[in-house]
Order: structure tokens, then C-alpha cells, then sequence
């Protein structure tokens, strides 16, 4: 009896398993393919509007609905992805390039030129990312009654 019920819990166990990976892997595998086809797929622009049919909810003409332009939220969705798909793969290609020659040339060439590019990365990781941002954007420089409750958040040391 124990034998078959560790058997019923290993074979459920696999399941579940198998759909938190399989499912998550579909979903992006279904982006990817969507973002690069988009341009092909027979949808329309994400630009054109559909002025009668402003802030409709989906149905068959628009699956996702439309805006309160009446544009196409699915088509703004597809073409999103290729702009989504290509900042998610050339900023770390970029950090793996950058990274890569630095450390490459510290490694070959050590001594002051390893110390400097050390030194420098010391420095950009002694600060906390959220100020890194928070003192580069530009409500930071022009504060308004929209930025407040952010720039107040990002001084709390909590």
C-alpha cells in the first residue's frame, strides 16, 4: 500500500513539475515566435485606429480589444514583443561585451591598468542602484508633485 501511494505522489510530483517548466517555456517560446513574425502575421498596424470602435473589449476583430484611440491592443502586444525580445538580448550581450574586454585586459595586462578597472568598478558598486537611478532621471533634477513620493522613497534608508 505505501509502495503505490509513493508511486501516486511521484507521478503527480513529475506533473507539476513538468507543467511549471512546459508552461512557462510555451508561453515564451510563443512570444519569440510572435515578436519575429509580427511583421508578417495578418494583423493590423499597431498605429491604425479604428475610430468606431474606441475602447471596445475583445472580440473577434480585436482579440485583445482597443485603446481609447481604437487601436488594436493585440497588435500593439505582437509588436511590442520585437522591441521587448531586443532590449532583452542586446543589453546583456552589451554587458557580456564590456565585461568581457575589461576583463580580459585586466587579466593579460594586470597591474595598473587592472587596479584602475577595479577601482572603477568598486566605485560603481559602492552605489545603491535605486539612488543610481533615482539621481540620473530627470525628476530628479526638476521635481514636481509627481515626482515627490518617489524621490522621498528612494532617500529612505530602509
Amino acid at each position: 500500500m505505501a509502495a503505490q501511494a509513493e508511486r501516486f505522489v511521484r507521478a503527480r510530483l513529475s506533473q507539476y513539475l513538468q507543467a511549471r517548466i512546459v508552461l512557462p517555456l510555451a508561453w515564451i517560446c510563443l512570444v519569440i515566435v510572435l515578436g519575429i513574425a509580427s511583421p508578417w502575421l495578418p494583423i493590423p498596424s499597431p498605429n491604425t485606429m479604428d475610430f468606431l470602435a474606441p475602447a471596445e473589449g475583445p472580440s473577434t476583430k480585436h482579440l485583445f480589444g482597443t485603446d481609447l484611440d481604437g487601436r488594436d491592443l493585440f497588435a500593439r502586444a505582437v509588436h511590442g514583443a520585437r522591441i521587448s525580445l531586443f532590449v532583452g538580448l542586446a543589453a546583456p550581450a552589451l554587458g557580456l561585451l564590456v565585461g568581457g574586454t575589461l576583463g580580459l585586459l585586466a587579466a593579460y595586462y594586470g597591474g595598473l591598468l587592472r587596479a584602475s578597472i577595479l577601482g572603477a568598478l568598486d566605485v560603481i558598486l559602492a552605489f545603491p542602484t535605486r539612488r543610481w537611478r533615482t539621481s540620473r532621471s530627470p525628476s530628479a533634477s526638476f521635481p514636481s508633485r509627481h515626482s515627490r513620493g518617489s524621490l522621498a522613497r528612494a532617500r529612505c534608508p530602509c
